[in-house]
């Protein structure tokens, strides 16, 4: 069976499927929507070869939103999915705190799941990402201007005080030589 080669298109117009993949993800968003999927005119391009099936990604929509899935399973029922979608910023515990940021201004947050495991015991990993090293960078730049702002004040406050300073004691050596 390891040298098996064959390829296909899956056409289905609707297709409605649940299990502990889904079941975790709910968990994970805290969302029931995301426990039972339902798809509508699917067309999947499928290959197997050398024994793997190979799914290419299709797109589809999840939980009313956008989303693709797609990657391979072994003869031995090993998965590697990549189900990718963006879920509201509303279904993280803490949205008010990045409501801040302007990457985030979509109110959406791109999510992939990495589905491994086996078959018969799938396992669900969510990364969010680039989303760490986005944000990382937006607060760096947030910072690097409230500092540049900061020395801005505290440099025109120093200027003040040496104006003020020079005047007065310009105005003390008039005095004196009057």
């Amino acid at each position: 069976l390891n040298t098996v080669n064959a390829g296909g298109l899956l056409r289905t117009k609707s297709l409605q499927t649940g299990g502990s993949v889904l079941e975790k993800l709910a968990t994970f968003l805290n969302n029931p929507e995301y426990q039972k999927l339902k798809v509508e005119d699917v067309e999947l391009d499928f290959a197997i070869q050398d024994g793997t099936l190979i799914v290419e990604p299709f797109d589809f929509k999840m939980a009313k939103q956008k989303a693709s899935f797609g990657g391979t399973m072994t003869l031995e029922q090993d998965l590697d999915f990549d189900l990718n979608t963006e879920i509201p910023l509303q279904s993280l515990k803490a949205d008010k705190y990045l409501q801040q940021f302007n990457s985030l201004a979509s109110g959406r947050v791109p999510l992939t799941l990495k589905i491994g495991g086996k078959a018969t015991k799938p396992t669900v990993k969510p990364s969010l990402g680039d989303l760490k090293a986005d944000l990382g960078k937006e607060l760096k730049q947030k910072l690097d201007k409230a500092v540049d702002s900061a020395k801005t004040l505290v440099k025109e406050e120093v200027n003040q005080k040496l104006d003020a300073l020079v005047k007065e004691a310009e105005a003390k050596g008039d005095q004196l030589i009057e």
